[in-house]
């Protein structure tokens, strides 16, 4: 199964800010789990920082290296997922989740989140 990983459990999946849980860390390391990362969870950790609402244990681009380990499993936004419409939108108005939901509506993934407003939505996977 091809799962996004939600921003912030890719924080907490690379220890850049506290709240890895053991089912968390679980989820992330089952087998039949190929995660991937967005540049839109990205672009918002960077608009955080710039912002002051986020601070990080350690480098970024550390991060981004430890959790794809060599796979180029980065995804980045392309036209079709902006364009893509969603036959069931979200109850968050968050733009970056949005964002999120659209890739995996184009790409046919899930979201791995823990987000409360996320996780009664079709494409979001609960984090066993």
């Amino acid at each position: 199964m091809k799962v996004l990983v939600d921003t912030h459990v890719f924080l907490w999946a690379m220890r850049l800010v506290p709240g890895l849980k053991p089912r968390i860390a679980r989820q992330l390391e089952r087998a039949d789990v190929e995660l991937w990362l967005s540049v839109i969870s990205l672009w918002e950790i960077r608009l955080k920082l710039d912002a002051g609402k986020l601070e990080l244990s350690g480098a970024l681009d550390w991060g981004i290296d430890g959790f794809l380990q060599g796979a180029d499993r980065l995804l980045p936004m392309s036209r079709a997922h902006a364009l893509v419409a969603l036959p069931d939108p979200p109850l968050t108005k968050d733009p970056f989740d949005r964002l999120l939901l659209a890739q995996c509506e184009a790409e046919g993934m899930k979201l791995l989140t823990v987000d409360k407003h996320l996780l009664s939505h079709r494409l979001a996977v609960r984090i066993a």
